[in-house]
């Protein structure tokens, strides 16, 4: 079986990366949305036609931007939610996917952000996620994951009745509403990726990204692969 996805990316250096190869080969195409470029599909057309999911990428810009794209975008992931599809925010995807549902999200300074490989614990309502149960198992083995980051911003208050999947020491990483799961890391991006982030020391970070692909890769293949049967389940209905 296949399924198709819409993917939203709102910045060029932000691409779809690593998914752009696994979600095809576990049966997810991709109908990749350029904001900068592209049509932004309409959030309140009767027809409106976003495959069997919705993805949103990462990006320079903040959750409350008021670009041309960004409020299409928001009401997107509202409308994806309240159609139950399955939809994964990343990085800014997921800051964006708080704030349409009415969290709240705290802009920060550089310093104030995670950047490279970072450790993030799991909670125990990851182990029933359609999407990262198979990271975390009911028996709380990989409890602890090391994932991508590269973020100044933060979700500090998570929409009504959604739920806090994971954390890191500086806080929340990943949440559950209805449909739609947001992650703070990027399991889309490479380690090479790090080579186009605004940060003073990208050598640096790229240096101990390669260090660390191992760990990183199992996490970021979980996700896809979580998110991918979490479509094929959805469109089998």
């Amino acid at each position: 079986m296949h399924a198709r996805v819409t993917v939203i990316q709102p910045d060029p250096t932000s691409p779809i990366d690593l998914f752009g190869e696994w979600l095809p080969e576990l049966g997810v195409q991709i109908d990749l949305v350029d904001v900068n470029k592209d049509r932004i599909p309409n959030a309140d057309a009767k027809d409106l036609d976003l495959g069997a999911g919705l993805i949103v990428l990462g990006g320079k810009s903040n959750a409350y931007s008021t670009a041309p794209w960004a409020e299409p975008v928001r009401a997107l992931l509202r409308r994806a939610v309240a159609d139950e599809l399955p939809t994964l925010g990343i990085c800014l995807g997921h800051q964006l996917l708080a704030v349409a549902l009415g969290g709240e999200v705290s802009l920060g300074e550089p310093e104030s952000g995670e950047f490279g490989p970072t450790t993030i614990e799991w909670s125990d309502a990851a182990h029933s996620d359609p999407v990262v149960a198979g990271i975390v198992s009911a028996d709380g083995a990989g409890r602890t994951s090391v994932v991508t980051q590269n973020h100044n911003d933060w979700v500090t208050a998570l929409p009504e009745g959604a739920t806090e999947l994971a954390h890191s020491d500086r806080g929340l990483q990943a949440f559950r509403a209805g449909s739609a799961l947001g992650v703070q890391f990027h399991p889309e991006g490479s380690p090479a990726s790090a080579r186009d982030w605004q940060h003073r020391d990208r050598e640096a970070l790229t240096l101990a990204l390669h260090a660390a692909t191992e760990p990183i890769l199992v996490t970021a293949r979980a996700v896809a692969k979580g998110y991918a049967n979490q479509v094929l389940d959805t469109h089998k209905k």
